[in-house]
């Protein structure tokens, strides 16, 4: 199936079609919403006083491959290869987990019981995206944090997040 035209409606009429055994109606809308602010700027407001708007052709083959994925099963945050945890934008890719909310929370605890304490070497095995102690040292950044992985891909994946966090810490990243 192809999508009608280069309009923001076509694409959401051509989402609600396509998805539509996989996902409730207001399910589907809520991906496109994310697609349309990830891809066009356009958030759920602008969409509703302006659905007739267009899209260049490269954008509109981007939609097009981001239903596809979705209706293949690939989750939202590999397609737009990023997600949040702790307020902080973390790559993803498919060699790791996206992380969860329940992780969240308990990074959270740790800082609610750990934060007075100095010195603390803290070791994540199985980092992923690092999110963990990227998340912990931001607000304890007087512990030693350790990542560990068995990939190259996830390490590097690790070690490019690492770079956009700012604040200094001691930070390590290995492959086992």
């Amino acid at each position: 199936m192809k999508i009608a035209s280069n309009k923001l409606s076509a694409i959401m009429s051509f989402a609600l079609k396509e998805l539509n055994q996989m996902y409730s109606s207001e399910e589907i809308k809520s991906l496109v919403y994310y697609l349309f602010e990830e891809y066009l700027s356009v958030n759920k407001t602008d969409y509703i006083l302006n659905s007739n708007k267009t899209m260049s052709e490269s954008d509109l083959l981007k939609f097009n491959f981001a239903i596809k994925d979705l209706k293949r099963g690939k989750p939202l945050q590999y397609i737009l290869s990023y997600t949040y945890f702790c307020n902080e934008k973390f790559f993803v890719n498919e060699h790791t987990l996206i992380p969860r909310p329940e992780t969240e929370e308990l990074v959270q605890h740790i800082i609610n019981v750990e934060k007075d304490k100095k010195g603390l070497h803290i070791l994540d095995i199985g980092t992923g995206t690092a999110c963990i102690p990227i998340s912990l040292a931001q607000q304890m950044p007087k512990h030693y944090y350790h990542a560990l992985d068995f990939r190259e891909e996830i390490i590097q994946l690790a070690k490019k997040m690492r770079g956009f966090i700012t604040k200094s810490y001691s930070f390590s990243l290995w492959i086992s």
